[in-house]
């Protein structure tokens, strides 16, 4: 038997910090899975904004007529 001999290895991630990662990377996938869907969503909407907004407008000029 060897004395003085240590079991662990100092290049060895420690679990808590391995675990760390791997949270810190799904919670990076998950909000750029949230952003790819938000994105196209907010940009609807800023679009059917801007059309009900143009649509008020022609309203208004037909009803000035």
């Amino acid at each position: 038997m060897i004395r003085g001999a240590s079991w662990g290895c100092s290049h060895e991630k420690d679990p808590d910090s391995e675990k760390g990662a791997i949270q810190k990377m799904t919670e990076e996938t998950a909000m750029e899975a949230v952003n790819q869907i938000r994105n196209p969503i907010e940009k609807a909407r800023s679009v059917a904004k801007r059309q009900e907004e143009k649509n008020r407008e022609t309203d208004e000029a037909v009803k000035k007529q």
